[in-house]
Order: structure tokens, then sequence, then C-alpha cells
């Protein structure tokens, strides 16, 4: 196996010498603000990350794994910037675990292909645009459902691995792109969100809150609002977490989908008094910016660093 780093980019993929010169041409080249690596940030140790399934010497996925994963996919990361950025790895490679011996580290039941997306992630500070070039106002976007999709899978892994900026900067993405095509990005993927994300999650947090967002005013009638409603109630018969989760929003947030009419001149609502939108991230027609964020001890919001889509 090559002991390539792979990042998902545009170029080709290059060797370990040339990809990093390669990835800040990129970002420099980039409208949004830069992000720079220093020598400092990255370090000068290197350890190899194994993901995926294990093969046998026929070839054949072992047994005492996951049949729907991918093949082993081997990937050469800096130590530093991987710890700094994950209490996970951190305590993996610094405390009284096999991997801070062990090299290579072995994930099996992660996905490589999440496992590049994340990396594009640590290395540039970005995640994979979704092309919505093609896209008409007042119709959803060809492939947003898919697009979400793997957004959702990086959450996961995100959250399992206790990256919270990656988890912070996926929930902003989705309630841009959700508040840009004026839908939600939860359709049909309601009960893989919660086969995949923890108790408490922010992202639990959010589709419940667009439940009750799209149930408490906007019109029955709309066939988006009607088949998300529909996968919602089959799925809370059946999962007790939802329904709880669902019960608990409507307990603490439930009053802000009310509006507060104020009567003016002409008998107008101002925005602070319409119902709260989940998908905007602001204080006045929404939560807020920080709301669905997951911050650890002494991290900071970075919020405003994230360009608006």
């Amino acid at each position: 196996m090559s002991d390539t780093l792979k990042l998902k980019t545009r170029r080709p993929n290059h060797r370990l010498g040339n990809i990093f010169t390669s990835v800040m041409e990129k970002m420099m080249s980039s409208t949004q603000k830069p992000f720079r690596l220093s020598a400092s940030s990255l370090g000068t140790e290197l350890i190899t990350i194994e993901v995926g399934e294990a093969l046998t010497a026929t070839g054949r996925v072992s047994e005492d794994v996951d049949q729907a994963l991918q093949p082993t996919q081997r990937f050469v990361v800096h130590k530093k910037l991987l710890c700094d950025h994950s209490s996970f790895f951190r305590a993996a490679f610094h405390g009284n675990f096999p991997e801070a011996t062990n090299n290579p580290m072995t994930m099996p039941e992660d996905d490589p292909t999440i496992f590049e997306e994340f990396l594009n992630w640590l290395y540039r500070d970005q995640l994979v645009a979704f092309d919505d070039s093609q896209w008409k106002k007042g119709t959803l976007p060809t492939g947003y459902k898919q697009y979400c999709g793997r957004l959702f899978e990086l959450y996961a892994f995100a959250e399992k691995l206790c990256i919270n900026p990656l988890c912070n900067r996926i929930m902003d993405t989705l309630q841009d792109y959700d508040a840009k095509f004026n839908t939600t990005s939860f359709l049909g993927a309601i009960e893989n969100i919660y086969n995949t994300t923890h108790d408490g999650s922010p992202l639990r947090k959010y589709l419940n809150l667009m439940y009750l967002y799209y149930t408490s005013f906007l019109p029955p009638s709309m066939p988006e609002l009607s088949d998300f409603s529909k996968s919602i109630l089959l799925f809370g018969r059946t999962n007790p977490d939802f329904a709880a989760d669902v019960l608990e929003c409507q307990t603490r947030w439930g009053y802000r989908f009310q509006p507060v009419v104020r009567k003016k001149s002409a008998g107008e609502m101002t925005e602070a008094n319409r119902p709260k939108d989940p998908r905007v991230r602001d204080g006045v027609k929404g939560f807020g910016e920080c709301f669905f964020h997951v911050h650890g001890e002494g991290e900071e919001c970075d919020v405003v660093a994230v360009p608006r889509i």
C-alpha cells in the first residue's frame, strides 16, 4: 500500500512531499479567509492510520467485521495536528492505550472515504462544497439529499471522536444550505441519524426543532412537509428516544415558534416577533449563531470566521 496522504481536491493526489504546497496554493487562491498551516501546527512526527475492513489472505473481508465497510486504506497524518483537533486521538496517542506505542493505528469500523473528508477539513479547514450551479430557485437541487447524507456520516464520525470544531462546521453548513434551498436536509435520514449519533447530539436537536418548526405553522398541504411529517411519525412510533427528544424540545423551545403579534400602523409583525427558523444562524430570525454548536472546556466558538453560503 502507498503511504500517500489522500486529500479530496480537484487536482490529482500528490506524494507527501508535495501535497502541502498544493493545499496552500488552493487555499491562497480561494475567496475564503486563508487557513494557514505552519511548522509549529504540523509538528515533525508522522503516524500511519489504517481505516476500513481487514482483509484475509484470500482478499475476502474478515468475518468479524461489518460487511458493509470498505477495504482498508492507509493514511499518513501529522500526529500533532491530529491530536490538537481531537481529544480522542490525543488520549489514544498520549495515554495508556495500545495506539500510544503501536504504529499503524487501526480503525476497522470507519469508512475510508469519510476519513478522507475529515482530512480535507483537517488540512484545509474546508468541507466539500455542494455544486448548486444548476439550481433554480423554488426547486430542490439534484443530489442535495445524497450530499447531506455524507455530511451526516462525517458528523457522526466527528462526534464519536470528539472533534467539536468539525461538528460545528457541519452544522453551520447544513443550516445555511437548508435556508438557501428552503428545505430540510433530514428527508430519508432520520433513522440513520439516531443510529449513529449520541444522546443529546446537536444534530438530533436540529432535526427535532425542524420538525416542530414545520408542523407549527406551515401549511400541512405542502408535499415536502407531508413527506417529512409522515416519516417522523412512523419513526416516532418505534423509537422512544426520538419521542422524548421532541417532547423536550417542544417544552423548552416551542414558544419560539409562536408569533407574538404586536400591531403596528400597517398591522405588520416585525422580524423579531416572527416564528424562529432553526435554519437561520442569528439571534433575531433564528436560534442564535452558536445554538447547535458543542464546545469543550476552553474551546472558543469560531463562528465569525465561517463564511456564509
